[in-house]
């Protein structure tokens, strides 16, 4: 399971005991500087238990007297070096600002303050603070299992890989389209499934049309986009519902070989139903998001994006996509969505897609002022 480490000056210590008690009831290990080994010195002490791998988090208790004290600034460097969450709980009255301000104003020694000046410098306004007060347990117990639960992830996401480009291999694609199976069998006849021979045709004309997700456990496909540049014809007759993917030809499709517009079919996006993983859907989107910045920042500008939604899932997932539905249903039983790129017509709802709209924005002004 791990353990939190606790950071704190010597004259805190009946912080330390309340808090040290409260997370061993809740069920977490709890480590500080009575850890030590024979003959180990203090920063010994702390490199060796923050940079374990089982440090999953580090409590910094702050008061006036720990925000002079230097094993407190080296112990938050480890936790920034080694990349271990960190946060602070304030034992005195007032921000950590306060601190230094109530610092310089008794005329700590130059030393001092620039002790305290560098902890104020870890400590960025994102941070969370915990004041001392009657309820602050249940603050740092619920700090605690937000930031364990972030390193949880972390390694979940570890197992996966993002594959795209030249890397997609025919073996992977044969892996997309096992999922296409668990995904549209129910909504799909055999004469609208893609083949093998389909898919490696428009690979080879553009080979970045696909994001994959692998699991390195098992060396499996676990999801993919499919999201192919169409000449304008082509998107027009999508958009205008009158027909599915599997009637595009070749010639409909385009390579990115020139810097320009683009208009582009989002073909598909399927995960494993069988793992249900959000940490898959949410690194398959962010890759696909950061994709369309790649090529924006080369120059090669998505102007538009339409998709022929026909599953359930599908819907929903153009509609978190900030996709507009522009034929509620067509003959063949799809709703078509669309999204305006170029310049961004569409309400950003999540961290990587503001990313997308401003890099989107950016570009529309800069061209516009050219």
């Amino acid at each position: 399971m791990g353990y939190i480490f606790l950071s704190y000056k010597h004259t805190d210590a009946e912080y330390l005991r309340e808090y040290k008690d409260m997370l061993e009831e809740n069920g977490y290990s709890v480590k500080f500087d009575g850890d030590m080994l024979s003959g180990e010195s203090w920063d010994q002490r702390a490199k060796r238990l923050i940079r374990n791998i089982d440090c999953k988090c580090v409590i910094f208790f702050i008061s006036l007297d720990s925000m002079r004290s230097n094993p407190l600034l080296l112990e938050l460097s480890y936790a920034v070096k080694y990349k271990v969450p960190y946060f602070a709980v304030l034992l005195d009255e007032g921000s950590i600002e306060d601190k230094f301000e109530k610092l310089r104003i008794n005329h700590a020694s130059d030393d001092e303050l620039d002790i305290a000046e560098a902890i104020l410098d870890y400590f960025p306004a994102s941070k969370i603070y915990v004041p001392y007060s009657s309820d602050s347990k249940n603050l740092v117990l619920k700090a605690v299992k937000e930031y364990v639960k972030v390193e949880e992830e972390a390694q979940q996401t570890s197992k996966y890989i993002i594959i795209d480009g030249k890397d997609v291999t025919e073996d992977d694609i044969k892996g997309a389209l096992h999922l296409d199976t668990l995904y549209y069998n129910d909504v799909l006849d055999d004469d609208a499934q893609f083949s093998i021979d389909k898919c490696m045709h428009w690979y080879h004309i553009n080979n970045m049309i696909y994001t994959m997700i692998k699991d390195t456990t098992t060396n499996t496909i676990v999801g993919y986009i499919n999201a192919t540049p169409v000449n304008d014809a082509c998107y027009e007759d999508i958009k205008n519902g009158k027909y599915q993917d599997v009637n595009i030809d070749d010639d409909d499709i385009e390579a990115y070989l020139y810097p320009g517009y683009y208009s582009l079919y989002f073909a598909s996006i399927v995960v494993d139903r069988d793992r249900l993983d959000l940490t898959i859907l949410r690194l398959l989107c962010d890759a696909f998001y950061k994709k369309l910045i790649n090529l924006l920042n080369n120059d090669f500008i998505i102007t538009r994006v339409v998709a022929d939604a026909i599953s359930k899932e599908g819907k929903k997932m153009c509609e978190k996509f900030g996709m507009k539905k522009i034929i509620p249903e067509t003959n063949h039983e799809s709703s078509v969505y669309e999204l305006k790129l170029f310049p961004p017509e569409f309400e950003p709802t999540s961290r990587i897609l503001k990313e997308l709209h401003l890099a989107f924005s950016n570009k529309y002004d800069e061209i516009k002022k050219s």
